[in-house]
């Protein structure tokens, strides 16, 4: 089984975070505060509203998600899925993704506070910017999971 296949929630925040670094470092070694700051002028209220908007619509999603999960949770086809060891696996999709998405709203929330054109503070947008890369990666992830669930709801049911 492939590295990924077994730490694949741990490797998806790996990966954000990576992503959030090559940011950081573009901006701060390479000369992209400029082009951020210019961004995000006149902008930050609007970028961080609709974000934080948005990822507490996604955490909604995916708690409605884990509402339809746990009611499948005992019927009999998902047996496939503790038979194979696999059931805590499946919770810790859903629950690190309201955990992520949560966190990520409330950072979100944070921004709208902290971060202003008359006193910029860009390690608040980099730190939305690795919330929100690995709220969409959790997103991502519950859909995948979901999208598992209802094809497994939807077979025939085993006698």
């Amino acid at each position: 089984m492939s590295f990924w296949r077994r730490h694949f929630l741990r490797a998806e925040f790996g990966l954000a975070l990576a992503i959030a670094v090559g940011v950081v470092v573009w901006s701060e070694k390479f000369g992209g505060t400029d082009a951020l700051l210019a961004l995000m002028k006149d902008n930050r209220s609007a970028v961080y509203t609709t974000l934080t908007t948005s990822l507490a619509a996604l955490l909604g999603f995916v708690i409605t998600a884990t509402s339809i999960a746990v009611v499948f949770s005992d019927d009999p086809r998902l047996n496939v899925v503790k038979d194979a060891g696999q059931y805590g696996t499946f919770t810790a999709v859903f629950v690190t993704g309201m955990r992520d998405l949560g966190i990520a709203s409330v950072g979100g929330f944070l921004a709208l506070l902290l971060d202003r054109d008359r006193d910029p503070r860009l390690w608040v947008f980099y730190v939305v910017v690795f919330a929100s890369i690995l709220g969409a990666f959790r997103v991502a992830r519950c859909i995948w999971v979901l999208d598992y669930v209802l094809r497994l709801a939807g077979n025939k049911r085993s006698t």
